[in-house]
């Protein structure tokens, strides 16, 4: 019977522990926050640098001509990128082969190797929230998450 008490005792503090509001001090959640900035401290951000949708006259382009995005990072490396319905091509200016992988917000990847001028292609099946992940040397870039 003193197994039951100390069970239900146990059982009594953990219940109140767990639903007492508990305030996170502030030193602690800024050092948080800066601990998940870190996260990506091994990859270098390619920015959107221009999108044919945002342009003036894309309301009057027609829906069948593709869609032409530029992402462009330190070090003078960018990417430009052609998406069309069923196909996606793209340069990479970087020297030498690299491999792009193609990732979606629901985590669909695809990947597909430059040649030795940094041209590549893929199918386009995607649509949603995506972005381009670059492996050059021994650096690894992303793009801004883009809506196709």
């Amino acid at each position: 019977m003193s197994e039951i008490n100390d069970d239900e005792v146990l059982m009594s503090v953990l219940g109140k522990a767990l639903h007492e509001r508990q305030d996170i001090p502030a030193e602690w959640r800024e050092a948080a926050l800066a601990a998940y900035a870190w996260r990506t401290v091994d990859e270098e951000l390619l920015a959107l640098s221009y999108d044919s949708d945002v342009e003036a006259g894309a309301a009057v382009r027609g829906s069948g001509e593709p869609r032409t995005v530029s992402f462009t990072g330190g070090g003078g490396l960018s990417l430009e990128v052609e998406l069309s319905e069923r196909q996606i091509m793209g340069q990479l200016t970087a020297p030498g082969s690299s491999e792009v992988t193609f990732e979606s917000a629901d985590g669909r990847v695809r990947q597909a190797p430059t040649d030795d001028s940094g041209f590549f292609s893929l199918t386009n099946e995607d649509h949603g929230l995506v972005r381009f992940v670059l492996q050059a040397d021994d650096t690894r870039y992303v793009t801004e998450w883009i809506v196709l």
